[in-house]
């Protein structure tokens, strides 16, 4: 793999007045640094995913079926994953941190 085998993947939340697009440089950034797989998830209403309805619930509801399908689907072990958000991020990344351990 690109970093020698590493399982750990983090799972970013991006912050306000930015997309996904926005965040790749940082993205790419936090990967090669910490030898990390990084995923940024995107918000209802932002970027590719605007036509959907901007919800506290629906990034809620997002963030636990990412998290559920890389545990579930990939086996990746809870302990290898990492919650970070940056400013408006950090609402659903502390949420995923509390319902998922």
């Amino acid at each position: 793999g690109r970093f020698g085998g590493s399982t750990k993947v983090l799972l970013f939340f991006h912050g306000n007045a930015e997309d996904i697009g926005l965040a790749e440089d940082l993205l790419h950034h936090l990967s090669d640094s910490l030898e990390v797989h990084c995923i940024g998830i995107e918000y209802p209403g932002y970027g590719i995913y605007r036509d959907a309805y901007a919800s506290d619930k629906g990034i809620e509801e997002d963030a636990v079926t990412v998290y559920e399908y890389l545990t579930e689907d990939f086996g990746i072990d809870e302990k290898n994953i990492i919650v970070f958000g940056r400013s408006i991020g950090s609402g659903p990344a502390t949420y995923l941190a509390s319902v998922k351990n």
